[in-house]
C-alpha cells in the first residue's frame, strides 16, 4: 500500500493517476467566477453545485461586493453547463441584499429528483450583527433547472412561527443537501450545517418529509462543551458535507474547528435516516489532513471522492482523493491546485466525470476570491 501511495503521488504531478486499475485525469481547468469581475465584485466565495436529472450542472457562489468579510453585503451568483462543464451560461444573480450588513450566507443546493426542483438554501443575519438581530434561513426554488426562481421562503415562518427554526443562527453546508434514495426515510430531504451565534454549538441538520413544504430539526452533534467557550483543542464540529451510503446510512464529513485530536476531518454516521447521530460512529480520519475549512464529499458510482485543502496549517494544495470502501480507507489522490486555495465542493457531471469546484487566490496569497472548476475524468 505504501509503494502504491508513493506511485500515485508521483503521477499526480502529471495530473494523471493510476491506482488499483483506476485512472483519474484532469481534463479541464477554468475560472467560473473571478473577483474584480462581473460588475467589479470584490470576491467570490462558497461554491456549491449539483447535477440535475437532465444532465445540467448548476453552480452557485457568494458574491462579496465590497470585501471578503463573512458578514458584509453579499449576493448569490449562478452559472450552469449542459455540455459536461466545457461551456457555461453567463453569470446570473439569484438573490441579493447589497444594502444589508451581515448579509447572505450561502448555503447549500439540493436537487429534489422526485419533483425536478433545484432548492437553494441561504441565511441572512447569521452572525446577528444586522439591525434586527434576527436570523432568517431561506429556501428558494427553481422548477426549470435554475432558469427562474420563486420567491424566497423563510423556513422558520412556514405556517406561522416554527419555534425550532425561527431566529435559528445556523448556516447550511456549505455544499449540497441530499434526497434519501434508500430506506430508512427514503425520499427525505436533508440539509446539514452548523450553528453560528446560537445558544449552543453544534453540527446540525434540518429535514423535510413533505418535499420541502415544511422543515424541522434533525440529526445533531453538539460540541463539547455544548455551550462553550470553544478553547483550543475543543471538540467542535462545524461545516459539513453529507453522502448516503449503500446501506442507507448517512456519512458526515465535518470540519474539525479546533483541531481536536488532530488537524483532520471528523467522520460520523446517522443510521436512522437523518434523525440522530450515532455517537459511537464518531472518528477522526487522520489521512484527511485539514487546515479547518470546508471540504467536499461525493459518492459517484461505486467510489467515494473527497476534496479539500490538504494541509494541516495553511489553506492551500487542493487535493482530490478516492475510496473504494466508502471512506474507510483512501486508495489514491491527485493534486488539483498546489497554491493558495480554500473551500471546495464536488459534483457528478456524467458517468465518467466529476467536477471539483474550489476557491482560489486572486493574487497568489491567502486571499481566495475566485471560483475555479476542474473537470476530472474517471476511467
Amino acid at each position: 500500500m505504501e509503494s502504491m501511495s508513493t506511485f500515485c503521488s508521483i503521477l499526480s504531478a502529471l495530473l494523471i493517476t493510476a491506482c488499483n486499475g483506476l485512472n483519474v485525469e484532469v481534463v479541464l481547468d477554468q475560472v467560473l467566477f473571478e473577483g474584480g469581475d462581473e460588475g467589479e465584485v470584490y470576491a467570490y466565495r462558497i461554491p456549491v453545485a449539483t447535477l440535475t436529472d437532465e444532465g445540467k450542472v448548476v453552480v452557485y457562489a457568494e458574491g462579496r461586493k465590497y470585501s471578503r468579510s463573512d458578514s458584509n453585503s453579499k449576493f448569490v451568483a449562478g452559472r450552469s453547463s449542459v455540455n459536461g462543464g466545457y461551456s457555461w451560461s453567463v453569470t446570473e444573480f439569484v438573490t441579493s441584499n447589497f444594502k444589508s450588513n451581515d448579509g447572505i450566507n450561502l448555503g447549500a443546493v439540493l436537487y429534489n429528483s422526485e419533483q425536478s426542483e433545484v432548492l437553494l438554501f441561504y441565511t441572512e443575519c447569521a452572525h446577528r450583527t444586522c439591525a434586527s438581530r434576527v436570523t432568517s434561513n431561506f429556501m428558494i426554488k427553481s422548477v426549470d433547472g435554475g432558469l427562474s426562481w420563486e420567491e424566497p421562503v423563510d423556513i422558520g415562518k412556514i405556517d406561522g412561527i416554527n419555534s425550532n427554526l425561527y431566529n435559528y443562527s445556523w448556516s447550511a453546508g456549505p455544499g449540497y443537501g441530499i434526497q434519501k434514495k434508500l430506506q430508512p426515510n427514503k425520499g427525505r430531504l436533508i440539509v446539514c450545517g452548523h450553528t453560528i451565534r446560537h445558544i449552543y454549538y453544534a453540527m446540525e441538520c434540518i429535514i423535510s418529509d413533505d418535499q420541502g413544504k415544511t422543515w424541522k430539526l434533525g440529526a445533531s452533534q453538539v460540541a463539547l462543551p455544548k455551550y462553550g467557550p470553544m478553547y483550543s483543542r475543543a471538540f467542535w464540529p462545524t461545516e459539513v458535507q453529507i453522502s448516503e451510503l449503500k446501506n442507507g446510512s448517512i456519512l458526515f464529513n465535518v470540519r474539525n474547528e479546533r483541531k481536536y485530536f488532530c488537524a483532520c476531518r471528523i467522520i460520523m454516521l446517522s443510521n436512522d435516516g437523518g434523525d440522530t447521530i450515532d455517537f459511537n460512529s464518531v472518528r477522526f480520519d487522520t489521512t484527511l489532513i485539514d487546515p479547518t475549512d470546508a471540504g467536499g464529499i461525493l459518492k459517484h458510482g461505486d467510489l467515494m471522492f473527497f476534496s479539500n485543502a490538504a494541509n494541516a496549517g495553511a489553506r492551500e494544495n487542493i487535493t482530490l482523493r478516492w475510496s473504494a470502501n466508502e471512506g474507510q480507507s483512501w486508495d489514491g489522490g491527485i493534486n488539483i491546485y498546489p497554491g493558495p486555495a480554500a473551500y471546495s465542493t464536488l459534483t457528478s457531471v456524467d458517468e465518467n466525470h466529476i467536477g471539483v469546484l474550489y476557491e482560489r487566490s486572486m493574487k497568489g496569497n491567502s486571499d481566495a476570491g475566485s471560483i475555479w472548476f476542474t473537470l476530472v475524468k474517471i476511467h
